[in-house]
């Protein structure tokens, strides 16, 4: 799963993260200000772990709001100065018509 933020006059380049093997996912449509975390070993993970142990468990905040939680495999994330309708920098999402996740 790629979330990603596009180009504006305040914050010019494009901000991508990149999840693998995403398992469970709870997450609004839009973020202003992400900050992710990695809560695996954390107490407030404990309903998940057991249900996903061999994978990580991620809130996602805005500000000091908790908006959500993800469990995926993995996360990695770069930042660009690609346009908006560029091609992900991540190969795995490279040439994929928008939309498709085929």
């Amino acid at each position: 799963m790629l979330l990603r933020s596009l180009p504006t006059q305040v914050a010019p380049t494009r901000v991508e993260v990149f999840f693998q093997y995403v398992q469970h996912l709870n997450i609004p449509m839009s973020i202003e200000d992400l900050v992710l975390e990695d809560v695996t070993h954390e107490p407030t993970a404990a309903d998940l772990r057991p249900r996903f142990p061999e994978l990580r468990i991620f809130r996602l905040r805005s500000g000091e709001s908790v908006v959500g939680e993800l469990v995926a495999g993995d996360c990695v994330y770069g930042e660009d100065d690609a346009p908006a309708n560029a091609d992900s920098m991540f190969p795995g999402m490279r040439g994929r018509p928008h939309g498709c996740s085929t």
